[in-house]
């Protein structure tokens, strides 16, 4: 949306209102400065360089060169870009945010900081896409009270109505029966969250399941296999990724009931930026003693969290030499730093630089930044120092034991980066018992070194990262010469016949667009989603069948399809739908023009998706003595009910 304001603006009237030249002007060369001459009275840096618009971060305690570890590699600056969203007199409220900008004050800049030097970087303040992100997170955190107490109600009356059998019966139970009313407490095993009202299901894929359509190797249907590709180690790792939006004694129950599998535990941790505990996830394993599997699923981007959804947008980076850019809001997610000090990001990155050293013998140490008075603080667990002391304790005690991490959203990016660090700061005794990392619908983590390392350590055969049709959170923040993130590995794209091809990025990669096709394609993509919440039930089974809450989001998903598309439901059909085995292997690209779109919709291009075929000498392995090849985009017509088409079996 921020993105959207940014590039819906003319560029003549931008340029007069605010009086600002176009960015392609404004690369800056490396700026260097006695600090001396920058500080200002009251310790807070201001630099210049001609434009003006970079300051420094420092505060009075801050006035003096740092000192720096000889021993640490050459890089002696940490480079950073800044956005705060908080609102108040120290920062400006929304009004006057904008009210700064219009009058051409400077006080806006507060809410933006850089590190000086930043070497050939745009000046992001001279730029629109900048100024909106800042200012629509500044407003999402403005209507994140209310956000919150509108999803609380909604929740409520949902699981009022589910508890009593529905929206007829409780009527009558009110009219009649008010004693045998059953009202859930928020902490209740049976109170599910808006995610789990959209999609009630709770039970893993099995043999017998309408959507195993495919004879396959039994193998496949065994977590963990020998395939980390398969469709039941995918479903497992979807189905832990929307369990986590729930509450600790839900997941409790689902794991340890439906599943039949061991829960560890369950985490709220802190976010010291945030100032709150918004920070959930799980652990379980596949049995409790000699266990194969470890899984660490993290909680994604609440629907009702506007300070959720603010941290998706976020454009902050910070620069971790040997790491590259990171995201500022998933290090703070994950308890390593806080923005308001981003000394604390440099104090992470030299614990990190020491463990390094040690070969990760510093057993029990904290690789957070945040002071010791948090660090200490029982009631303060901090995600990434408590999530690795767990997982260590049952890697000990489960020595031939894989680890899985996952999350949907903002999880899924919390599980990108925890998985990087396990590799940054050296954590052998979980780096080599690694199994594989899923997420599903993530935003972007870090820039394009930060990409090619997670994957030169992972691999593309244990780095899945899945994205459904016009899902808006895969494709921000933006893939541009401002912000400069980039995905990791390939991208496992579905298309809303959940088709499935490998490629590099999903189609329209920044999702704002002003072409023609690009919009009727999404709203296409939106009517669809519709119809099959309709339909699917009678073609697929009723394990496919949506309830009236998914159906009246899916109709509003016609006017935002980016976000509609967005709900794990869409992920969890993609997964049982799709293909037996995914390949980390890039397929033939094909333009996607409306025509041709309309086309892939009517089902006569399916020669165009090569993607959607598992190949014979995948098969061969699996199969041994057969040769088997099916067309997955062939069953998915949802008007097509033969089921049996799908196979062409040789003997």
């Amino acid at each position: 949306m921020c993105h959207a304001l940014a590039l819906g603006v003319g560029g003549s009237f931008g340029n007069t209102l605010f009086r600002i030249p176009r960015w392609e002007n404004l690369i800056m060369a490396t700026l260097e400065k006695p600090r001396e001459e920058v500080m200002e009275p009251n310790g807070s840096g201001s630099h210049t360089n001609g434009s003006g618009l970079l300051r420094r971060f420092w505060s009075d305690k801050d006035k003096e060169e740092p000192k720096v570890d000889p021993s640490l590699p050459a890089k002696k600056t940490h480079s950073f870009m800044v956005a705060d969203p908080r609102t108040g007199d120290e920062h400006r409220g929304l009004l006057h945010f904008v009210f700064d900008l219009i009058r051409g004050m400077g006080r806006w800049k507060k809410s933006l900081t850089l590190s000086d030097p930043v070497e050939e970087q745009v000046d992001p303040s001279h730029t629109w896409q900048a100024l909106a992100s800042v200012f629509f997170l500044k407003l999402l955190w403005v209507l994140n009270g209310p956000m919150k107490m509108a999803g609380r109600l909604l929740e409520d009356t949902l699981n009022f109505f589910m508890a009593n059998d529905g929206v007829f019966k409780t009527i009558f139970r009110v009219v009649f029966h008010r004693h045998r009313l059953v009202i859930r407490k928020r902490d209740d095993e049976n109170y599910c969250s808006f995610i789990g009202a959209l999609d009630p299901r709770t039970a893993l894929l099995s043999a017998s399941s309408p959507s195993t359509k495919v004879k396959v190797d039994d193998n496949l249907l065994v977590f963990p296999g020998k395939e980390y590709g398969s469709k039941y180690t995918a479903d497992v790792l979807v189905m832990a990724s929307k369990l986590a939006y729930e509450n600790a004694k839900f997941v409790e129950r689902v794991v340890t009931n439906d599943w039949k599998m061991n829960f560890v535990g369950f985490y709220d941790c802190w976010n010291e930026f945030q100032k709150q505990k918004n920070t959930q996830v799980f652990l379980f394993t596949d049995r409790p003693q000699d266990a194969r599997a470890i899984i660490v699923a993290f909680r994604g981007t609440e629907p009702f969290n506007a300070i959720d959804w603010s941290t998706d947008f976020d454009f902050s980076w910070f620069d971790i030499n040997g790491l590259g850019k990171v995201h500022v809001g998933f290090l703070e997610a994950l308890g390593l730093g806080d923005r308001r000090n981003m000394e604390t990001f440099v104090s992470m990155y030299k614990r990190a630089h020491e463990q390094r050293k040690t070969s990760g013998s510093n057993e029990g140490s904290s690789m957070s930044g945040l002071s010791t008075e948090v660090k200490a603080d029982e009631d303060k667990s901090l995600a990434y120092d408590h999530v690795t002391w767990k997982v260590k304790t049952l890697m000990r005690e489960n020595p031939e034991a894989k680890l899985f991490i996952t999350g949907h959203s903002l999880g899924g990016a919390l599980a990108n980066l925890y998985t990087a660090l396990l590799f940054f700061n050296n954590e052998e005794l979980l780096t080599k018992n690694f199994g594989a990392v899923y997420t599903f619908g993530q935003p972007r983590v870090g820039a394009a070194d930060y990409s090619k390392y997670l994957i030169s350590k992972v691999k593309e055969s244990r780095y899945w990262r899945v994205v459904y049709g016009n899902d808006m959170i895969p494709r921000i923040p933006f893939d541009d010469k401002i912000f400069q993130f980039k995905h990791c590995g390939y991208c496992f794209y579905y298309d809303e016949r959940y088709v499935q091809r490998t490629m590099e990025d999903a189609p329209n990669a920044n999702y704002f667009s002003l072409k023609l096709s690009v919009i009727i394609g999404q709203r296409i993509g939106a009517v669809y989603d519709l119809i099959f919440s309709i339909i699917g039930g009678w073609i697929y089974g009723p394990e496919y069948r949506e309830g009236y809450v998914s159906t009246f989001v899916r109709f509003f998903g016609i006017f935002t399809p980016g976000m509609c598309a967005h709900s794990l439901n869409n992920y969890v059909n993609a997964v049982r739908l799709g293909p037996t085995l995914l390949e980390a292997k890039l397929h033939e690209e094909t333009s996607e023009g409306l025509y041709g779109l309309l086309l892939s919709f009517l089902g006569s291009r399916k020669e165009k998706y090569p993607t959607s075929t598992i190949y014979h000498e995948d098969l061969s392995r699996l199969t041994k003595n057969r040769k088997v090849a099916f067309s997955v985009s062939h069953v998915h017509r949802p008007w097509d009910r033969r089921s049996s088409a799908c196979e062409q079996w040789n003997t």
